[in-house]
């Protein structure tokens, strides 16, 4: 445990998300952790629209009043659709391109065995989660199992190559990144790169609660936790596991009856496990999340709407002042039509009346969805918000009004970029050495993926128009247009699809009409 403890300790300095060095005092590894989770959950939390539960208590505010006010308070959850946005211009569907070039062509090998036994089963639903999942928590740790198709379980000890390679798929699923980090490298000279992963570490709590102590009682099963902490770098994969109110720990032995007892048999932390990260500072693993620079903004928007409706709630039920003395019988009841007796002349009864102005919240709040804007990068029209939208209409203009999402999404595009080759390169690796197959994966083998970056209809009306011209102009061939949009396409598949536009395009040209021979005939004579 003393590595793991080292290991944690130096790699906190180097993340932005732990600054706050004070409350990470000396060994307090515990402390530490559970400052990270919190901080993980509360991001999800904001994500959610669960803001209420962090509303401020109004200074002597009884717990009553309290709690009444958060649970009818009114949220205005600006963090869930920005991010949901980011994640639908990064992976629209059928719009992410992956494939394998060798010497600059396609490798149709790599390609089908990719296709068939990775990407078929993970990513129409996985990307949109590890996406997800690095916007609000900074970064998403991928692992990656080889599982048997038929059982939808990994192999047991003695399968045969065959049965792996007829029916050995690759799933793939993002870690809890409450529970599991990345570490920094540290190499044998005690020098740590902070810019690669050198080891993932894993704490959980495990219990066997089922959820109702009725039904504990009936199974006769006494509640246990346990808590399980894994390690794994590029040459050793370690499991403990300590039982609630122990103190020692007990290994349990990881790829046990093989060769690679308690090591990492890959020898690469990069080829069981991938890793993807939201732009941020390159010096340290992990990336930065977008919910932290949005929660102070949104939660002072939250108490603004909250306290505007207080206000607006409070008069439109008006309280009735008594002025010079007069009073209300203790027994009066108020009714459309009720009457009161004044005793003295310049007595009377007003209501406390409000002008109704709120402007200068009003200019607040809006200039706090502003401030969103110039936070995130993403812009209002994007959002929804077409007042800035005016009176442009030509093309040229309304790209200008998303300068600030293509800058924003133009980084994701490469980190992200950077990440699926990594991935990609992990899945041919894997594979291989689970089933036993020589891919033959050399340099010139690359790892390319295309992100369709138009989230604009009017980019798409503009390409297709300056296309038509260029094939009308014979500046650019279709073969060459749709080299360019299909680049995972052999010759055989380009030089398919032309000969079926070919084919389509004759039959949707018009039929010359002939003149019969009678009406030619007519207009000899």
């Amino acid at each position: 445990m003393s590595v793991i403890v080292d290991l944690i300790r130096r790699s906190v300095s180097l993340s932005r998300n732990r600054q706050l060095q004070s409350m990470f005092a000396g060994d307090d590894i515990s402390g530490w952790w559970e400052m990270h989770r919190k901080n993980i959950i509360e991001n999800w939390y904001f994500y959610r629209g669960l803001h209420s539960g962090f509303l401020k208590r109004f200074p002597g505010e009884d717990d009553q009043t309290y709690y009444t006010r958060i649970k009818d308070a009114t949220i205005e959850n600006h963090i869930k659709p920005i991010i949901n946005l980011m994640v639908s211009h990064l992976y629209k569907d059928d719009k992410v391109k992956r494939y394998v070039l060798r010497d600059g062509k396609p490798d149709e090998e790599l390609n089908k065995i990719l296709f068939e036994n990775v990407w078929a089963h993970n990513h129409l639903s996985l990307d949109d989660n590890k996406a997800l999942n690095t916007f609000v928590t900074g970064y998403t740790i991928l692992q990656r199992k080889f599982i048997d198709i038929r059982t939808d379980k990994p192999f047991p000890l003695g399968a045969t190559n065959s049965d792996k390679l007829k029916y050995g798929i690759i799933k793939k699923e993002p870690l809890d990144s409450s529970i599991a980090i990345p570490v920094p490298e540290i190499d044998e000279n005690g020098i740590m790169d902070p810019t690669r992963v050198g080891a993932v570490i894993y704490v959980a709590d495990h219990d066997n609660y089922v959820g109702s102590d009725m039904i504990m009682s009936l199974l006769k099963r006494q509640f246990t936790k346990k808590t399980v902490v894994e390690y794994v770098d590029s040459n050793v994969w370690l499991k403990w596991v300590r039982n609630q109110n122990e103190e020692n720990w007990t290994q349990i032995t990881v790829n046990p009856g093989t060769q690679f007892v308690n090591r990492n048999q890959y020898g690469d932390i990069y080829v069981p496990f991938s890793f993807y990260r939201n732009t941020g500072d390159p010096f340290y693993v992990e990336g930065d999340s977008e919910v932290d620079d949005m929660k102070g903004l949104n939660m002072e928007l939250n108490e603004l709407g909250n306290a505007d409706k207080e206000v607006i709630q409070y008069h439109s039920n008006p309280v009735l002042m008594g002025l010079n003395g007069a009073k209300l019988p203790s027994d009066f009841i108020r009714t459309k039509n009720a009457c009161v007796e004044i005793e003295k002349k310049d007595s009377k009864f007003e209501y406390l009346v409000w002008e109704g102005k709120l402007e200068e919240s009003r200019e607040r709040q809006e200039s706090i969805r502003r401030a969103l804007t110039l936070v995130t990068g993403i812009s209002l029209i994007s959002r929804g918000f077409l007042k800035e939208i005016g009176q442009i209409r030509s093309g040229p203009p309304l790209k200008a009004l998303f300068s600030s999402d293509r800058s924003v999404m133009s980084r994701k595009f490469k980190c992200f970029h950077d990440c699926e080759v990594q991935d990609m390169k992990a899945d041919v690796l894997f594979y291989q050495y689970n089933s036993g197959v020589n891919l033959n994966y050399d340099k010139k083998v690359t790892f390319n993926i295309k992100f369709e970056d138009d989230f604009l209809g009017i980019d798409a009306l503009l390409d297709a128009e300056i296309k038509t011209l260029q094939t009308q102009s014979n500046t650019k061939s279709i073969a060459e247009i749709m080299r360019e949009e299909h680049p995972d396409w052999s010759e055989k598949d380009i030089n398919s699809a032309i000969d079926e536009m070919s084919k389509m395009m004759k039959k949707m040209q018009p039929k010359q009409m002939t003149s019969s021979p009678d009406k030619k005939g007519m207009e000899q004579e």
